[in-house]
C-alpha cells in the first residue's frame, strides 16, 4: 500500500500544474510517473513518504524503471518526479530536492521494429485474393507502407479524403489537428476501384 501522502500531496501539485499551464497529457505523465514511484516505495520503503524522498530512493526507482521500460519513458517518467521533488521543496513541504544531482536518463535508440522485405511479403500475402475484403486489406497495407499513415489517421479517412487522380490522401494528426496530404504508388490504389473506395 502506498504512503498516505502521496494522495494528499498529488492533489496539490496537480492543481499547481494545472494553474502552470500544463497540456492533459503532459499532466497524465507526470502523475503516471508518482504513482510508479510510489508504488515502488510501497514494495521497497513502505514509510518512506514524499517528505521523507532523498536520492537514493529515486536512483533505486529510475534503476527499476529503465530496466522494466523504455528510455524515453525513464526519461519523461524522470522529469515528472523532478517536477514533483521540486514543487515539494517550493511549498516548504521538504528541506531538499531529491532528484539533485540526478542526472537526466539518456535517451535509447528507437525500439520500433522495421519489418523486413519477407516480413513485408508474407503480410501482403495474407490478403491476396480477388473480393472486396482482399482488395481493401491490401489497399490499406499499401496506403501504410506508401504514405506513412498512423493507424488513427487511416481509420479516420473519408471518402472525400482520397484523391484517386493525384494518388493522395488529406489527413488529420490526432494530436496537432493539422492537415497534410500522403502520396502513394499506383499499386496502393490499384487492388481497389473507385466505387470499392466508397464502401470502406
Amino acid at each position: 500500500m502506498t504512503h498516505p501522502d502521496f494522495a494528499t500531496f498529488t492533489v496539490s501539485w496537480e492543481l499547481a500544474l494545472r494553474a502552470d499551464g500544463y497540456a492533459d497529457n503532459t499532466v497524465k505523465a507526470y502523475q503516471n510517473a508518482v504513482r510508479s514511484l510510489a508504488g515502488w516505495l510501497a514494495e521497497h520503503h513502505p514509510d518512506v513518504g514524499p517528505a521523507e524522498l532523498d536520492r537514493q530512493h529515486i536512483r533505486g526507482w529510475l534503476v527499476e524503471v529503465r530496466e522494466g521500460r523504455s528510455s524515453n519513458t525513464a526519461r519523461g517518467w524522470f522529469a515528472g518526479v523532478r517536477h514533483f521533488c521540486r514543487w515539494l521543496q517550493s511549498e516548504g513541504e521538504t528541506d531538499q530536492d531529491a532528484t539533485a544531482g540526478i542526472r537526466t536518463p539518456a535517451p535509447g535508440d528507437p525500439e520500433t521494429p522495421v519489418l523486413s522485405d519477407a516480413d513485408l511479403r508474407a503480410l501482403l500475402a495474407t490478403c491476396a485474393g480477388t473480393d472486396f475484403t482482399a482488395r481493401r486489406d491490401t489497399a490499406i497495407v499499401m496506403l501504410f507502407l506508401d504514405g506513412g499513415l498512423r493507424l488513427s489517421e487511416l481509420a479516420g479517412l473519408q471518402v472525400a479524403d482520397v484523391d484517386l487522380r493525384d494518388r493522395i490522401v488529406y489527413v488529420v494528426g490526432t494530436r496537432t489537428r493539422t492537415p497534410r496530404g500522403c502520396g502513394w504508388a499506383a499499386g496502393a490504389a490499384r487492388p481497389l476501384p473507385l466505387t470499392a473506395w466508397t464502401r470502406c
